[in-house]
């Protein structure tokens, strides 16, 4: 007998561990032969496919919450002190102070010793006359002569002792204003002195009060 086999188609199922043969034959002047189901053997593993391309990036997740406070750290050791700044400029003169009020006058002081005479001054005019003194005994009549003529008056007396000083009067009425003081006074411990700063625009010297 000639038998010609066309083809045949087998398929393998790997999950259930059967073998499906399905075969066609073409035999001349035979009907199809019939298909058989045998179970096969189990197919070899397959190799692994290629590692997938990394996925989209997710959403970023939400804030923790913010943890606490740490510990007071330690202070810092205090640094060096700076070089001292240059000396600022010397500021405006103030005004000129009011006068204070005038004090009370001074005691009299006493009276000095009377100085020499003068010379004589000029004759003075002559006096009044006297009044006429009580009349006389009544003398012998005699010739009665011309009258002569006046005499020159007598020289001028010395002068008198000095009088007792007498008491101060009442005080007199203040005197004009006088110039402003241009005196320094400094407190106790102070002297007044010269004092020169180095300023801007060049050596500057001022009268001060300075420690003793």
């Amino acid at each position: 007998m000639n038998v010609n086999i066309v083809g045949a188609l087998v398929l393998f199922s790997a999950s259930a561990g059967l073998t499906m043969a399905t075969a066609a034959s073409l035999i001349e002047n035979r009907p199809p032969a019939t298909i058989v189901e045998v179970p096969g053997p189990p197919g070899a593993g397959g190799t692994p496919g290629e590692p997938g391309s990394p996925g989209p990036r997710g959403p970023a997740g939400e804030d923790g919450t913010d943890g606490t406070d740490g510990a007071q750290g330690l202070a810092g050791v205090d640094g060096a002190v700076g070089p001292s700044g240059a000396p600022g400029e010397q500021g405006a003169q103030g005004g000129q102070g009011a006068t204070g009020p005038t004090g009370p006058p001074g005691a009299s002081g006493s009276r000095g010793p009377a100085g020499p005479a003068g010379a004589p001054g000029p004759p003075g005019q002559p006096g009044a006359v006297g009044a006429d003194g009580p009349p006389g005994p009544p003398g012998d009549a005699g010739v009665a002569g011309e009258p002569g003529p006046i005499g020159p008056p007598g020289a001028t007396g010395p002068a008198g002792a000095d009088g007792a000083v007498g008491e101060a009067g009442p005080p007199g009425p203040p005197g004009p204003e006088g110039p402003p003081p241009t005196d320094l006074v400094c407190p106790a411990g102070f002297t007044p002195g010269p004092f020169e700063l180095n300023a801007p625009g060049g050596q500057v010297t001022i009268w001060v009060c300075i420690a003793s």
